[in-house]
């Protein structure tokens, strides 16, 4: 009987618990039946709304193959391109560079000459007088007016290409001889600079920057300072620098004894930052203060030399500004430490001739005599080698023993200075400059220097208007007629401007294909041109944009930590920055897309090659899994000219739109051949292609001469093509004069622009791009023809349902065509799809869809504005890619989409995602189940608070998508931001705090008058306030004629200001991303059953949505504690360091130096000019500099 009652309990047991187990199952059953039917019908609306089996069809229909690519091929080609390019901007300067040093030396200065030129600030405009400063107004009849006119081809900017104009820095006067002289002999200029023009209309500024401080620009403009002040001279700019006195490595030398208290202080720091000023990412710096002891400014930079990029510059900047002056001044440590530094560094690079290195000593008096200690460390080989020139700069109005800190200079190839004031610093600065180029100048040597990546900050007259990246080509110009005894000048530096985005549209993206790319790396091993590179941040430049380095913006997908480099990516890196033509093939990458809030983990193979006569390398990276095939389709414009079929009739409508940044064809002259879209342009040209005078040329064609000329180094003025490999000599044997035979070729080939002018309707076109461009709109017309009808009332009911509004399909030809359902776009705006979206496979659902071909070939891909501002009349965007086949191989061919309401998707589903019959006690969405449709990268479309559309997942439901990354359902993949900028954190004590009692209450409130006055008098425009200071200096090997020299108070701009109203600063950001491990779903079972969580009772329910990139996710909500949280937001990665000292180590890795670079020439030892003999000044102290040191002196009183 016990047993019985025993089995009954059991029974009833098992009865109990049995429903649970069924509806535990038929749950997830219903789960999944809801995301089959609700993938079913998103899947069948696609395919009807996109046609993309009839435009798949059309491939076949009209003979289009699928090819294998030839990378190595594809990389010529561009190299040809881009390499003709930058060569016929080379031509260019080196032809204002012959002109100038001709004109130069016949030129005649006469005093009595009432001179006139076009002034880029003072001319008057269009009629348009501008206000002059009083100190020039009796000038005023100097300045020719001027005419201008907007031209497209300079960036809508309103110039003049019949002249060039002028600027002349605000601290320079134009009166007086030697500006004055650069001025009128460079007049001549404006003939050249228009035949280069008429040569290659694609230049862009070109300019001859004087080395008194005068800059020729062409075409004519108005100069845009805006409201900020004028501060720029063109002898401190990078492209002057660098063509004068190429790499450097720079130890700053600062005497922080407490005698350099006050003024002293502030004239050393601008000294210094006016040095820092010049020097570019080819040098290499550090700066040392000594009193007592040594000490580097920048204690993670002991012992070492590192890259003057913008970011290294401004700690050094800082740390000088800490620098609090006291104890006595004991030079002897810090010139050692100085020479011990650079020696290491000699070794290190196994230095040669080509090693420029120089010590900058800024100081107000040495106390001894160093000359025994200097040539202890300095003077080599029975003092025939001195390695390192000396640079002193004394400071302040007390000027004694300068026989001491003088000889320092001039016995150590350097130029001794005296700075006793603000106005006179970028003068003083600048004499270093010309003292390094004089190897340079003595062995007339003509290396052009290309620039890194800089912002074209001068032509931007509008603050809405994007900055224009871009590299500058400069070369050297010399003063023909100078005596060796006297001194040795620059005469100035030749340049021009190329854009980045001219490089890039000659990268043939059509070609590379999609998610691919094609980007250049310079000597440094930073990127000039790369899809990853952000030089922007709210509009304004980010700090550090030029010195991005290789590795911080193709990150390896090797689980590392930040800052952590594998030996794979050093090699690669290596490989680029040398230039060698080689392939590096499988590199697993985390290629991130969509403003880095989605990733895909990818595998690239690497093509790269040299730039001939440049330190740049060009690269292409191709996604090996889909990147290696294209669609080749033929002559589609032969055939249908042949038929007589207009090709024009490919493109009527409005409804579709091409690639912006891709050139089909155009006009060499822009101005004149003005067209209001691209697609009125390409109209203009197809009609053309009917004539028979229709040729197709390139914008680069080969010069006849272009193969005679491939061995002559034309940088090399003594390279030249003779036949000298035989020893013995023959009967027809010869030699050569090879720099004269090579001034010939240059005079004759280079600079006879007359032959090879282009006239004004002279076109280009790329062929091949058209091609594919009338092939894809052939077979994307007939799905595109007709105004929208349904073909029954299932398939209408269907589109209602959903309230799909729109069709479209993009190519790989840049062709983007756009059809609204029911007649016109939804909203109020004026704008269409193909406003929004017109780049083709540079668009994110174009890059998603192809991307998921690799887990689901019949898949589309959704997507929704991820955190939208908001979720009324949100649109859902699906994309399906076309990928024809051929003989069993098959290339992305083109994208197909649709968009659709969010909110009829909302609704559908949750109609769906009700309860069923046969499955009694299961619960539907709502009823404590909570339910989620998430894309492949967690973010949420669709759940039962619209205010979750494009929230990730993570953020909502944080044990449910702990549970998922524990069962790889998802994978976590952190992405590294080294390009991104954080809020300054700024501790200071408020003047309440030091502002208490009585005297110190007193105190306070004057020392922060005389802060204000003194900041006040430091930013007025001194220039309108006071009259131009004149002071002469002499020296007793001036041998020119006696003159007033005119100097105005140098406009100075303190950067440490100025970060007082920047917010931001340089850092890195880590981001955690996700991708949904697609083939868990659909190669395995998935997940049937009920899935426990880390929460308690939580527990939940996923489905993959068939053919989409979209899983279902249903949660039974019976969990009320408190959950983790995941993110896709950004994070600050903090080190232990402060920024940029966790860079170091970029620091040590490999570059390439430039060639063409020089330290050394026997017949330097002639001249003796090294800024010392007698100084006298008519003028020694200006009246701001007086009352800015009594203020200093006051302010030291209160502390």
């Amino acid at each position: 009987m016990y047993f019985i009652s025993k089995l009954v309990i059991c029974f009833y047991i098992i009865l109990i618990a049995f429903p649970i187990i069924i509806n535990s199952i038929s749950q997830g059953q219903l789960v999944d039946k809801w995301a089959k039917r609700l993938g079913k019908e998103l899947n069948s609306l696609g395919l009807f709304i996109t046609k993309a089996q009839e435009i798949e069809d059309r491939y076949r229909f009209n003979n289009a193959q699928v090819q294998k690519k030839d990378p190595k091929k594809i990389l010529n080609e561009i190299l040809g391109n881009v390499t003709k390019m930058l060569s016929k901007k080379m031509d260019a300067i080196k032809c204002i560079a012959r002109a100038a040093e001709d004109e130069a030396d016949s030129f005649k200065y006469n005093s009595s000459t009432n001179f006139t030129y076009h002034s880029s600030k003072y001319s008057s405009a269009n009629g348009i007088e501008v206000e002059l400063p009083e100190s020039i107004i009796e000038n005023k009849n100097m300045y020719e007016p001027m005419e201008f006119n907007v031209d497209s081809h300079f960036y809508n900017l309103s110039v003049n290409t019949s002249y060039s104009s002028v600027h002349v820095p605000t601290n320079i006067y134009d009166g007086f001889k030697e500006p004055a002289t650069a001025i009128q002999w460079s007049e001549s200029l404006d003939e050249v600079f228009r035949k280069n023009y008429e040569s290659d209309p694609a230049l862009s500024w070109q300019y001859f920057g004087s080395s008194t401080g005068i800059m020729r620009n062409y075409p004519a403009m108005r100069w845009a300072a805006g409201d900020e002040k004028d501060d720029f001279d063109c002898r401190v700019r990078t492209w002057y620098i660098e063509a004068a006195t190429c790499t450097k490595d720079i130890v700053i030398l600062l005497d922080s004894s407490g005698s350099m208290l006050g003024m002293n202080k502030h004239i050393a720091s601008m000294t210094i930052y006016t040095i820092l000023q010049t020097l570019s990412n080819n040098d290499y710096v550090n700066i040392l203060n000594y009193s007592v002891s040594v000490n580097y400014t920048v204690p993670c930079f002991e012992k070492k030399l590192v890259q003057a990029t913008p970011e290294n510059i401004e700690i050094f900047k800082q740390s000088v500004n800490n620098i609090i002056p006291q104890g006595k001044s004991f030079a002897e440590k810090g010139l050692i430490e100085s020479f011990h530094l650079l020696a290491s560094y000699r070794e290190i690079r196994n230095c040669t001739d080509e090693c420029s290195q120089a010590i900058m000593l800024i100081t107000d008096g040495v106390a001894q005599n160093y000359s025994e200690l200097i040539k202890k460390y300095n003077c080599f080989d029975n003092d025939t080698i001195q390695p390192v020139r000396i640079f002193t700069y004394l400071i302040g109005k007390e000027i004694n023993k300068i026989d001491e800190i003088a000889s320092i200079a001039c016995k150590n190839r350097g130029y001794f200075t005296i700075v006793t004031n603000l106005e006179t610093v970028t003068e003083a600065v600048f004499k270093y400059v010309n003292v390094i180029a004089r190897p340079l100048i003595l062995h007339k040597k003509y290396p052009i220097s290309w620039t890194h990546t800089s912002l074209d900050t001068h032509t931007r007259t509008n603050p809405n208007e994007t900055y224009r990246l871009l590299t500058s080509a400069a070369i050297p110009v010399y003063n023909k007629s100078e005596d060796l005894e006297d001194d040795i000048h620059l005469l100035g530096v030749a340049g021009t401007d190329v854009t980045i985005s001219s490089i890039r549209q000659l990268t043939f993206p059509y070609k590379l294909g999609v998610n691919a790319h094609g980007f250049i790396v310079t000597n440094n091993g930073y990127v000039l041109m790369h899809p990853g590179l952000r030089p922007m941040f709210k509009k304004k430049p980010t700090p550090n944009y030029n010195s991005i380095d290789f590795t911080e913006v193709q990150q390896l997908d090797d689980g590392s930590e930040p800052r952590e480099l594998a030996q794979i990516l050093l090699d690669l890196r290596a490989d680029l920055i040398h230039g060698n033509k080689s392939v590096t093939k499988d590199i697993p990458l985390k290629y991130h897309y969509n403003n880095m809030q989605r990733v895909s983990r990818e595998k690239f193979d690497f093509y790269y090659q040299s730039i001939k006569r440049t330190p740049f390398t060009m690269a292409l990276a191709l996604p090996n899994r889909f990147g290696y095939y294209a669609v080749q389709v033929p002559d589609e414009i032969h055939k249908n000219k042949h038929a007589r079929v207009p090709i024009q009739s490919f493109f009527d409508g409005d409804n579709w739109k091409i690639h912006p940044e891709w050139i089909y064809c155009k006009y060499h002259y822009l101005e004149g051949h003005e067209f209001t879209n691209p697609e009125e342009e390409l109209r203009h040209f197809l009609g053309r292609m009917y004539n028979k005078n229709f040729t197709w040329t390139m914008q680069y064609s080969t010069d006849n001469n272009d193969e005679e000329d491939k061995n002559i180094d034309e940088d090399d003025p003594e390279t030249v093509e003779c036949d000298m490999d035989k020893k013995r000599l023959q009967e027809d044997d010869y030699y050569c004069d090879k720099e004269l035979i090579n001034m010939l070729v240059f005079d004759a080939k280079e600079c006879d622009m007359d032959k090879k002018r282009l006239q004004e309707d002279d076109y280009y076109c790329d062929k091949e791009l058209i091609n594919m461009l009338v092939f894809d709109a052939k077979s994307t017309l007939q799905a595109f023809k007709e105004p929208w009808t349904f073909k029954n009332d299932r398939e209408e009911l269907l589109f209602r349902r959903y309230n799909a509004t729109l069709r479209f399909v993009a190519t790989m030809s840049g062709l983007t065509r756009w059809e609204y359902i029911f007649g016109e776009a939804n909203g109020t705006s004026t704008k269409e799809f193909g406003d929004d979206h017109p780049r083709a496979i540079d668009e994110t659902w174009y890059k998603s869809a192809v991307l998921q071909h690799q887990y689901d070939i019949d898949s589309f891909v959704y997507s929704v504005p991820l955190q939208p501002s908001s979720t009324e009349d949100l649109l859902i965007t699906g994309s399906y890619a076309i990928f024809p086949k051929d003989a069993g191989i098959e290339a992305p061919a083109s994208v197909v989409g649709f968009q659709f309401s969010h909110s009829h998707l909302a609704k559908s589903f949750f109609d769906i995602a009700v309860t069923q019959m046969e499955c009694p006690g299961c619960q539907g969405c709502g009823n404590n189940l909570d339910c989620y449709i998430i894309d492949s990268s967690g973010y949420i479309l669709v759940s039962h608070d619209d205010i979750d559309t494009g929230t990730f997942f993570g953020k909502m439901e944080g044990c449910v998508f702990e549970s998922m990354l524990e069962l790889n359902i998802f994978d976590r993949v952190p992405v590294y931001d080294y390009q991104s900028l954080c809020y300054r954190m700024v501790l200071r004590v408020t003047k309440a705090d030091k502002c208490n009692f009585s005297w110190n209450g007193m105190s306070c409130i004057f020392n922060w008058i005389l802060e204000n006055i003194f900041w006040v008098i430091l930013n007025i425009n001194l220039y309108q306030t006071w009259h131009p200071i004149q002071y002469t200096v002499r020296s007793e090997t001036d041998n020119l004629e006696e003159e007033d020299v005119m100097l105005l108070p140098t406009i100075e701009t303190d950067d440490l200001e100025q970060n007082k109203t920047n917010p931001f600063v340089p850092c890195d950001h880590k981001r955690n991303l996700y991708v949904l491990n697609q083939n868990l779903f659909i190669n395995g079972v998935g997940f049937p059953g009920e899935i426990k969580t880390q929460c308690s009772t939580k527990r939940y329910f996923i489905k993959l949505i068939p053919r989409s990139n979209l899983i279902l996710v249903a949660i039974i909500f019976n969990y009320t504690g408190s959950e983790k949280q995941f993110s896709t937001e950004p994070e600050m990665v903090v080190y232990n360091e402060p920024y940029p000292c966790q860079k170091l180590q970029l620091n040590e890795l490999t570059r390439r130096r430039l060639s063409g670079c020089f330290n050394t020439h026997e017949d330097e030892e002639v001249i003796t000019a090294c800024g010392y003999v007698s100084a006298t000044l008519r003028c020694q102290i200006s009246f701001p500099t007086i009352l800015m040191s009594i203020l200093f002196s006051v302010k030291l009183l209160l502390y």
